[in-house]
């Protein structure tokens, strides 16, 4: 499985997918969100575009390794507005978006000027089929052909890119939290955004047997989650979808004194800063409620000659 997108303003699908005699062994989805849940329509059912579109991000998949081709008109200017996001009152995922870059060449993330649109944004894993979730502060690029999940999080969301504008995003520091397993990986990203916010919500694998791991708020799972600075500890939901051994690693970025992830169900508090990563045992039915992330952070230090030495009292 893949996200892809097209860099050219009209390139036809039929030659993508292959001609109606060849064999159906590919998959192509575009997405369609519902308030009850994800909803993906396959370019074999019919009921879709005979071109990619522009700006949309598409879900591909071959039984095979195959070379697919697209061709038509690159699209040709630096700057582009993705018109399809709209924001549905209690919509769930009606307001996710799978978008894909519009350009023949990277996108900068820090290009990108976002409106009632969450600050973050998902790809996908093709060796696993696992969510990879990132934070629009963070020095990211989505690559030629590439497609992603932003969120929609109120009325008349806006999302455009300009090439010459560096519109980066606000400076947080986070914790990116890594669980992973034989299937796969899935982070959740912890942010010290000064605040409590809406945050982006949890997505479900396309590879189902891949491990959640996600953070809560009012009942609600999310992947990326803002805190109030005051907040020194933050529960870790875990749930393993088979039987296996797994590991938990973390990548922080910011100034922390310590980051200690306590595992409730053998008691074993480990110092994150020091250890590459928790190794543990989980079974497919096993309390999903069985971590939590205590973290400090750390002062920034006083100017210093390469001499010198600071000393705390």
């Amino acid at each position: 499985w893949q996200f892809i997108a097209s860099p050219f303003n009209s390139s036809s699908i039929t030659n993508f997918v292959g001609f109606s005699w060849a064999p159906k062994s590919y998959d192509l989805y575009k997405f369609e969100g519902a308030e009850e849940g994800a909803e993906w329509n396959n370019h074999k059912d019919g009921n879709f575009e005979d071109a990619f579109v522009n700006g949309r991000g598409y879900l591909a998949s071959y039984e095979t390794l195959t070379t697919a081709t697209l061709s038509g008109y690159l699209y040709n200017k630096d700057n582009f507005d993705f018109t399809e996001v709209t924001y549905t009152e209690g919509g769930n995922f009606a307001n996710f978006h799978l978008l894909g870059n519009p350009f023949p060449f990277n996108m900068d993330w820090s290009n990108v000027t976002v409106e009632n649109v969450y600050e973050a944004f998902a790809t996908v894993d093709p060796l696993t089929g696992g969510y990879v979730n990132s934070i629009k502060s963070e020095v990211t690029t989505i690559p030629v052909g590439d497609g992603f999940f932003v969120e929609a999080t109120g009325e008349y969301p806006s999302i455009s890119y300009n090439a010459g504008s560096k519109s980066r995003g606000e400076k947080v520091e986070y914790i990116n939290v890594v669980a992973s397993g034989k299937q796969g990986s899935n982070n959740v990203i912890v942010k010290h955004s000064g605040k409590e916010e809406r945050g982006f919500s949890k997505l479900e694998n396309l590879n189902q047997s891949i491990a959640d791991l996600y953070v809560k708020n009012n009942g609600r799972q999310y992947s990326v989650l803002g805190y109030d600075n005051d907040v020194k500890e933050v529960e870790l939901f875990f749930d393993a979808k088979e039987m296996g051994n797994y590991s938990i690693s973390i990548e922080p970025n910011g100034k922390f004194e310590s980051v200690t992830l306590v595992d409730r169900m053998t008691g074993i508090e480990t110092n994150m800063l020091i250890e590459d990563k928790y190794t543990f045992t989980a079974m497919a039915n096993d309390n999903p409620n069985r971590f939590v992330l205590k973290f400090a952070n750390g002062q920034e230090p006083t100017a210093c000659s390469p001499r010198c030495i600071i000393v705390k009292r």
